[in-house]
């Protein structure tokens, strides 16, 4: 009887052993995962999902898949063969593979002498349990509570259990109560060696957050594309803003140096009543004898502009040539006002102003850039676009 037990524990290796060597030589990526604790359920469930994706799961006595993985060569696996595990083998990619497991994790409840895996929380807010021998559980784990609406409210948050204690029943109890389910229930893969390039990559790099490598690269973009605005790098992304911006500067330049085109005109004369507009809130007493009308300033700057003394004279000379119907006591006003205005101030005041309101002008085609550019590229087109910006 004994014999027979012996061979048919024997034959039993031998067949494991077959299995999971075909595993191993079959294999592109192979890895290994932690199954102690892990509930049957969950269990099959990985397998299913794996298996559905081209994966090979084997659970094995851990002294066959090492002897596997030394006959193979796998010493990089070796090292980490030990305790409940099972063997994950296919021709994806270690990633692809850990990213099919992280999908599929859940949550389930915490069990009495669970050691907690993270800070267990009690969130502040309305319950769905009545008041009454419930509020005896809340008062267990301390935490205060009040009644609105018929229902039992937490006020704020409470930590009922920090990282690392062991959960008692006191506060199973309360977080079964209320539904919260603080265990992640995942395959815990201890590592995963890659063939091609020969590497084992443990858990802490496959765990890859998506989310927040999509939003660095976003951000990496981003910064390039402004960079290469900045230093004026061309090629086919920024060649387009750079145009414009080669476009807004020389027109600024034109506008202050009074360049008249058809481009510049418009502003230019802008810049003429913003710049009257200064000087006639300057005068401080325009309201007088009916008010200074721009054209008496238009006056006086042009005798300012030709080095010349502004008199009375001078402005009703200059109204006069134009056509207009000259008011001495406009004339008169203007000068006496202009005696305690600094002139040149109220120029370089006004053209700053032209200055500061014309930057921003790059701003939208920034923005758009930056609200379209990544959004509207998938994360290959923006790989590219991210290297054709330096060459």
């Amino acid at each position: 009887m004994l014999v027979k037990k012996k061979n048919h524990f024997k034959n039993w290796r031998k067949t494991e052993l077959g299995l999971v060597q075909d595993i191993v030589k079959n294999s592109d990526m192979l890895a290994l995962a932690d199954i102690s604790g892990l509930p049957a359920i969950a269990a099959r469930d990985f397998r299913k999902v794996l298996k559905d994706n081209g994966f090979k799961v084997k659970v094995s006595n851990v002294k066959i898949i090492k002897k596997a993985l030394e006959e193979a060569g796998m010493k990089e696996l070796v090292g980490i063969t030990k305790g409940s595990i099972a063997l994950i083998g296919g021709k994806g990619s270690p990633f692809s593979m850990y990213s099919l497991i992280k999908k599929n994790a859940s949550n389930s409840g915490a069990k009495i002498g669970m050691t907690a895996p993270i800070d267990i929380v009690v969130p502040e807010g309305k319950t769905n349990i009545p008041p009454g021998p419930a509020l005896s559980d809340f008062k267990a784990v301390k935490i205060d509570t009040q009644i609105r609406d018929g229902k039992i409210y937490v006020p704020r948050a409470y930590t009922v259990a920090k990282k690392g204690d062991a959960i008692d029943a006191k506060v199973v109890a309360i977080l079964t109560k209320l539904n919260i389910k603080p265990i992640k229930v995942i395959l815990k893969v201890k590592g995963a060696f890659d063939r091609s390039d020969k590497i084992l990559y443990p858990l802490e790099v496959l765990d890859i957050n998506i989310d927040a490598v999509r939003k660095d690269f976003i951000v990496a973009y981003q910064n390039a594309y402004f960079l290469a605005i900045d230093r004026a790098i061309v090629n086919k992304e920024t060649i387009k803003p750079l145009i414009a911006k080669a476009y807004r500067n020389t027109k600024a330049v034109a506008v202050s140096q009074n360049i008249v085109t058809k481009e510049t005109a418009g502003d230019i004369l802008g810049k003429a009543q913003r710049i009257a507009s200064a000087i006639s809130k300057k005068t401080g007493n325009w309201w007088k004898y009916g008010g200074i009308t721009m054209e008496y300033v238009y006056a006086a700057m042009l005798l300012h502009t030709a080095k010349k003394d502004i008199t009375e004279a001078g402005v009703e000379a200059i109204v006069k040539a134009a056509g207009l119907e000259v008011d001495k006591a406009k004339a008169k006003s203007l000068v006496e006002a202009l005696k305690d205005v600094n002139i040149d101030e109220a120029i370089k005041a006004a053209s700053a102003a032209q200055v500061v309101a014309a930057a921003p002008a790059a701003a939208p085609a920034a923005a758009e850039h930056k609200e379209e550019k990544p959004k509207g590229k998938t994360e290959e087109e923006a790989a590219a676009g991210l290297g054709s910006l330096f060459g």
